[in-house]
């Protein structure tokens, strides 16, 4: 049994649904940052998805070469993110004493 298009489609508007629901009620910055890798890998899903799959409407297909490598390219700014992000975070919350999101008011002054 073979999922379709809109299948990969709504699996990834799922998971960048998820992730910015949990990037916008998480107060830990963690969980913010983990937030933001689900939305990614949504974005990724829908990437593969696109250069797996003929487009419909006008029969041509798009390049699958690019679009995988939009995808390889998105995977490694994620992880760079990831890194950038948690070394923030572990900055901020030796310097502050915590790792809730909503305290880091430092950067205001």
């Amino acid at each position: 049994m073979s999922a379709s298009l809109l299948q990969y489609l709504l699996l990834g508007a799922m998971l960048v649904a998820l992730g910015l629901y949990g990037a916008f009620t998480r107060r830990h910055a963690v969980l913010v940052l983990l937030s933001l890798e689900v939305m990614l890998g949504g974005v990724v899903l829908n990437f593969l998805a696109f250069s797996h799959y003929p487009l419909v409407s006008t029969g041509a297909t798009a390049n699958p070469g690019v679009l995988q490598l939009l995808a390889l390219f998105t995977i490694v700014i994620a992880a760079a993110e990831l890194a950038l992000g948690l070394a923030v975070t572990i900055s901020l919350a030796r310097l502050t004493g915590t790792s809730w999101a909503d305290e880091y008011d430092s950067l205001k002054h």
